[in-house]
């Protein structure tokens, strides 16, 4: 594989206005210098398509409702990239995100690399906390659904499940493939938890693996880029490149 690999972010959008923005704008605002583009699969139950900006990274895709495994793949499917990065629409990236992870996928020589341990912040009352795995279980190095980051022509052969926990089997594969490449996430994103998440918010609450952390350890941008999108600001295409 190439060092530099295009690259296609899979961003499923299924909450209408509510997140997309934040998510769609850490994608373009990528500091990667190889090819990049954005699928944005919309099944909201109201189009969305009329809120993106004009930009010629974006490819737009209005779909029916389904679970995130079959959007996962049918995203992949659409995707003109060499390695595709799941992209939670309710996720914050760090700029530095689509790099970081390719440079580990190109080192590592493996087909998905991804994190075992991330930060989240709760949207309901501003606590932050971060997700532990514990190493030695059976699943090690384990690496969470919101962060893979696979080459296209190994999934065509390893699909997700199109229903059911599609994360966790996927990255099982890649594991048991030895080809699974896992880290700490440290500050390239932020997993937003909120009161649609697919895990409750009370389920990390206490939880011994979700200890509570300090504003401190979560990404300055995280906060900046939080607030200049409280107002719905639509994201716009690097000034270079307009």
């Amino acid at each position: 594989m190439d060092s530099k690999p295009s690259v296609s972010c899979i961003l499923p959008v299924g909450y209408g206005d509510r997140f997309f923005r934040l998510a769609l704008s850490c994608a373009l605002n990528q500091t990667y210098d190889g090819s990049l583009e954005v699928i944005v699969l919309d099944n909201s139950d109201e189009p969305i398509e009329s809120l993106l900006p004009v930009d010629d990274r974006i490819k737009y895709f209005r779909c029916e409702r389904m679970p995130v495994g079959s959007l996962r793949n049918l995203g992949t499917s659409y995707a003109n990239g060499e390695v595709c990065v799941t992209w939670d629409e309710d996720d914050w990236s760090s700029k530095d995100r689509v790099a970081v992870q390719v440079a580990r996928l190109v080192e590592s020589g493996k087909a998905v690399t991804g994190w075992h341990n991330i930060n989240y912040y709760n949207t309901t009352n501003g606590d932050c906390f971060k997700y532990y795995f514990s190493p030695g279980e059976r699943h090690h190095p384990y690496a969470c659904g919101t962060s893979h980051m696979y080459v296209k022509s190994y999934w065509e052969s390893h699909k997700y499940n199109n229903y059911g926990i599609e994360d966790y089997y996927f990255q099982l594969e890649a594991m048991q493939n030895n080809q699974l490449d896992s880290c700490d996430a440290d500050q390239l994103c932020v997993a937003r938890a909120h009161g649609d998440s697919v895990c409750p918010i009370s389920q990390y609450i206490g939880h011994p693996q979700f200890p509570m952390v300090g504003n401190s350890t979560l990404p300055e941008d995280f906060f900046a880029d939080m607030a200049r999108m409280s107002n719905n600001e639509v994201p716009a295409k690097p000034e270079e490149e307009q």
